[in-house]
């Protein structure tokens, strides 16, 4: 059986390094999207979300 859908189709993968900082998950790009550095927050909760205040280093 053939595959379907999106996963089908030819794409490029992107090459990433997860770190784990305290309180984030960090992924690190290699190229073609060298320089792209995501982190990502685990909240759980509304109270959590307001409460939340990203670090100076993290910017939007």
């Amino acid at each position: 059986m053939l595959p379907t859908g999106l996963a089908s189709l030819p794409a490029a993968v992107p090459v990433k390094k997860r770190l784990s900082v305290p309180s984030f998950g960090v992924d690190v790009f290699e190229p073609p999207l060298r320089g792209l550095v995501l982190a990502e927050a685990e909240i759980t909760s509304d109270d959590e979300a307001r409460a939340f205040v990203p670090s100076p280093e993290c910017l939007a």
